[in-house]
């Protein structure tokens, strides 16, 4: 369901400035982002990167999305309406290698029922690409907020531990970045970036 709110993952610019220069420096040209909420992320992305593929299992949210950057005149967007995991793993099939390895995936999806972050982790090719996750919770930092999950039946501050085992299995030798620093007037969201 779509949530209007104050804070959006883009709109702290010290995480933008970071995304962007990791998109350069790594050729990418393709971002897959799970979890639309109204696009505002997206158009981002977009103003970012060669091509945008957006997911989102609600159809408000991808609507809404659309209906944005349609009025934004941008065009280099494809907005799929699924369950992430499955629309990703569509996606790789149509997809050339190139494209894969040259892909960073923004992995945003939740709010309601179980977050399917797990099954997001492991619908990526082996060691392709690079992986961010928003809303995680930064290691000795208690400034950068995240969400709460589901895990065996309890309530859970969405850290390491676990994504841990599907990082491993994604690419045994990954390396993680977590922010040194955020604008605490736009976003108090902390966040991964992952490398095979």
């Amino acid at each position: 369901m779509f949530r209007p709110g104050p804070h959006y993952s883009l709109d702290d610019p010290i995480f933008k400035n970071r995304l962007r220069r990791i998109i350069v420096d790594n050729n990418i040209t393709l971002v897959i982002e799970t979890g639309l909420n109204d696009g505002r992320s997206t158009v981002e992305f977009c103003r970012m990167t060669p091509h945008v593929i957006g997911i989102d299992i609600d159809p408000i949210c991808v609507d809404a999305t659309r209906n944005l950057l349609d009025s934004l005149s941008i065009v280099n967007f494809d907005l799929k309406c699924g369950n992430s995991p499955d629309v990703i793993q569509q996606i790789l099939t149509e997809i050339t290698v190139l494209q894969i390895k040259s892909t960073l995936y923004f992995l945003d999806a939740h709010w309601e029922g179980p977050w399917p972050l797990l099954d997001e982790i492991d619908s990526i090719p082996r060691g392709k690409g690079i992986i961010v996750i928003h809303d995680f919770k930064v290691p000795d930092s208690d400034f950068l907020a995240s969400e709460m999950l589901m895990k065996d039946g309890s309530e859970r501050l969405l850290d390491y531990s676990i994504v841990k085992n599907s990082l491993i299995a994604w690419s045994p030798k990954h390396r993680i970045e977590y922010p040194t620093k955020s604008d605490f007037k736009s976003c108090y969201c902390g966040y991964v970036i992952v490398y095979p």
